[in-house]
């Protein structure tokens, strides 16, 4: 799902020098999400019955579970553990996902407070809360009506969560939520303040790939806002992303071209872009079999050649085939 695109040159083409435009853009989700009709009927406003809706299409079990045990994080974590378990089992694949079938807004003021209240614990079941309420948000934040409310009330336990990771896998959902809520302007503010770019661009080093790869998304998507890819920008995340052009894992590729793609609209980062090695990368990459990676390539190369020593780079690597 591609929504937010601006569409960049052909493949084949010398875009013409304009330095004072705004380079093009692009936004991805999380994982492949398809827009479809909702099997069950219009989005309804979480206040509305849900007796209809299958299994697992909303917060129901849970809430009900803290609307009886305000302090179940505490009182009865393995029950907590178990109804977030089932949320999060029953709609793990976008495609299969009742939760985002329905399109409806989920009310997530109970669930938002306890990755906070998980992350000051000290068990491995709190570990383990941390771990499945991130993939409860990563879900929720899939459907566009949650990711302002989910956001506002969750991003600081998000960006902590990514500072001090209680897991690598907390880590990686962490940055996929961050990716899905980072669509709103206001969402990508506070991930700043909040210091989530300096953690994002630690995991860019890492030596595993799906680090790598969600890290890049959450830059990726920060870098739509121009304070969020001045920021990264400034942060160093070219630096490092350049290097996963090349990478041997696909989804790590794709992920770092597209994060380079938006990066690359902030004309000050032309030349650090270039310099670094840029170029010769994303070229390959027109000819990557996937869509999206050669959008993305292409797109990051028109940004670049806004400036004349990229524009003479791409000429020489054309004329030598």
């Amino acid at each position: 799902n591609l929504e937010g695109v601006r569409s960049p040159a052909g493949a084949g083409e010398m875009p013409p020098h304009h330095p004072s435009l705004e380079g093009s853009l692009l936004r991805r989700e999380s994982e492949v999400v398809l827009a479809r009709h909702s099997p069950f009927g219009a989005p309804a406003p979480h206040s509305e019955a849900v007796a209809d809706l299958p299994p697992h299409a909303t917060l129901a079990a849970v809430d009900a579970l803290l609307a009886r045990h305000p302090d179940a994080i505490e009182s009865r974590p393995n029950k907590l553990l178990a109804a977030l378990g089932e949320f999060v089992a029953a709609n793990e694949k976008p495609a299969t996902s009742p939760n985002f079938a329905t399109g409806a807004a989920d009310d997530v003021r109970a669930i938002a407070p306890l990755l906070r209240a998980a992350l000051d614990g000290n068990s491995e079941v709190h570990e383990r809360l941390c771990e499945m309420l991130l993939r409860a948000f990563k879900i929720l934040s899939r459907k566009v009506p949650n990711r302002l409310p989910l956001g506002s009330r969750t991003l600081p336990a998000i960006c902590a969560a990514l500072a001090s990771p209680p897991s690598e896998r907390a880590a990686s959902e962490a940055a996929n939520t961050l990716l899905n809520v980072c669509y709103e302007a206001d969402c990508v503010a506070q991930a700043l303040r909040h210091g989530a770019l300096s953690p994002l661009v630690s995991m860019l080093a890492s030596a595993r790939p799906e680090l790598q790869a969600t890290a890049a998304g959450a830059i990726q998507s920060i870098a739509y806002q121009k304070a969020g890819r001045e920021a990264a920008n400034d942060a160093g995340a070219a630096e490092l992303l350049v290097p996963l052009l090349d990478d041997t894992e696909p989804h790590v590729a794709a992920r770092a071209v597209g994060a380079v793609h938006n990066l690359s609209s902030d004309v000050r980062a032309i030349g650090p872009l270039r310099e670094v090695g840029a170029i010769a990368p994303l070229v390959r990459l027109l000819r990557a079999n996937a869509a999206g990676p050669c959008a993305s390539a292409a797109g990051a190369l028109q940004n670049l050649a806004r400036e004349p020593l990229a524009r003479a780079e791409l000429q020489r690597l054309r004329a030598a085939g």
